[in-house]
């Protein structure tokens, strides 16, 4: 596990590489964290990621300004579509695609913003296959998702910020037509699967996990890393049919 710098557009992005301890050549995947941040989180999701033998990254989209400015800018930049942050992702891509001990066939997975990003990323911008996780679902879904790569979507039952995720990302995936595993989660809330270190959230994430039962969840997030495991070793690891 080592920190590495990936050149993007728009210039140089600090991100974390997780490399498996077992020989290669391996698939990829490209994690993105969540709203709060690049931190001990996302890094852990990396270092699952290489222990079940993917060259995992994870680049830091909030490198370039204050937390707050980068988080609007994300955000500004999904709703829209386009921004340096799909270049970093894209860049981040690339690198692992490009590895010498690389299969080329790279995975991508978010939670949260970084959901949100996944599903966005999903039909064709070189993935194999996608897992969102809470993240947000245009009304468009159904039509911008038809030719997709296969999608894993976890998303809890109690979560206020995005009622119904479960069925409206199922409806979604099936209008276009793309394979899919979708699971929703009873009792859990939004950033089940998130576990940040005292100190690294601001004060208002804290709060707002009190307030709507947000945070992580253990026996969700475990059964949503069981799933997502299963299905990356069937679409990444499996020859390119």
């Amino acid at each position: 596990m080592t920190d590495v710098v990936v050149q993007a557009p728009q210039g140089p992005v600090p991100a974390y590489l997780a490399t498996p301890s077992t020989p290669g050549p391996w698939p990829g995947v490209v994690v993105i964290h969540d709203a709060v941040g690049f931190g001990s989180d996302v890094k852990r999701h990396a270092d699952w990621l290489a222990e079940e033998g993917y060259l995992a990254i994870a680049p830091n989209l909030y490198h370039w300004n204050k937390r707050m400015t980068c988080m609007k800018s994300s955000f500004k930049a999904v709703r829209a579509r386009e921004g340096r942050q799909f270049e970093d992702i894209e860049a981040s891509r690339q690198l692992v695609a490009s590895d010498p001990n690389s299969t080329g066939r790279i995975g991508i997975i978010g939670f949260c913003m970084g959901g949100a990003y996944a599903l966005l990323l999903a039909p064709d911008s070189g993935y194999a296959a996608a897992s969102v996780n809470y993240g947000r679902i245009p009304e468009d879904a159904g039509e911008f998702l038809v030719g997709a790569c296969p999608v894993i979507a976890s998303y809890g039952g109690n979560d206020r910020s995005i009622k119904n995720g479960g069925e409206r990302i199922e409806r979604a995936l099936t209008t276009a037509g793309v394979v899919h595993d979708v699971k929703e989660y009873p009792g859990a809330g939004h950033s089940f699967m998130n576990h940040h270190e005292p100190g690294e959230a601001p004060i208002v994430f804290s709060t707002l996990e009190k307030m709507f039962g947000m945070g992580y969840r253990e026996g969700p997030a475990v059964d949503a890393q069981r799933r997502i495991t299963s299905f990356f070793a069937e679409h990444l690891k499996a020859p390119a049919v």
